[in-house]
């Protein structure tokens, strides 16, 4: 039985996989962005919730203490709303994410925890989903991250890094193929002598 030489088993190097992953990280990134974009243009959907979660970015003090400016939000969609339950709801072309003072059929009453007095009635149908997670201060970063000139920033970052990742690793292979190159011109050297 023949043995493949050594150097002609191709497997994948570690920047290989590297590579394979940052290609795969910028589809979902240019993938999300390209949705939530086309949903807030084309359907006017101010938080679009793939795969049921959506996050959003607390713009005012009206839930104080329990929530802060640029604390970034994580909603989750449910039809399953309670008393008590802080929930993100699209007002017109505004967020909203206030607490459930009260709720009657259909019809829900929010309040924010910092404020005086309830907000109108709302649907429930205008409820995108209950407030699951939070992290502090992180909102900001967010907020620029998802500007269309820091997504470019991002993704040429990432094409940048992935070709220079992928000049090096064809110098070493290139590299190594001469070093292969002279190894088998010493042995048909050794041979003739």
């Amino acid at each position: 039985m023949k043995k493949t030489p050594k150097h002609a088993k191709k497997k994948f190097s570690k920047k290989t996989v590297f590579r394979y992953i940052v290609f795969s990280f910028i589809g979902i990134v240019l993938g999300l962005f390209v949705y939530t974009q086309n949903a807030k243009g084309l359907i006017r959907d101010k938080m679009p919730m793939p795969f049921g979660y959506g996050m959003s970015v607390v713009l005012s003090g009206s839930m104080e203490d329990r929530l802060s400016v640029d604390d970034l939000v994580i909603i989750k969609a449910t039809d399953d709303y309670k008393v008590n339950d802080i929930v993100l709801y699209q007002d017109g072309d505004s967020l909203v994410i206030h607490r459930i003072i009260e709720i009657d059929g259909d019809t829900v009453i929010t309040k924010g925890d910092a404020n005086n007095v309830a907000d109108e009635p709302i649907n429930k149908s205008q409820i995108k989903g209950v407030l699951v997670y939070d992290i502090a201060g992180i909102g900001a970063v967010v907020n620029i991250l998802k500007q269309p000139i820091s997504v470019i920033i991002v993704l040429a970052t990432a094409l940048l890094l992935t070709e220079l990742s992928y000049r090096k690793e064809k110098d070493n292979d290139t590299e190594e193929l001469e070093e292969i190159k002279k190894m088998i011109e010493e042995l048909k050297k050794d041979k003739n002598d």
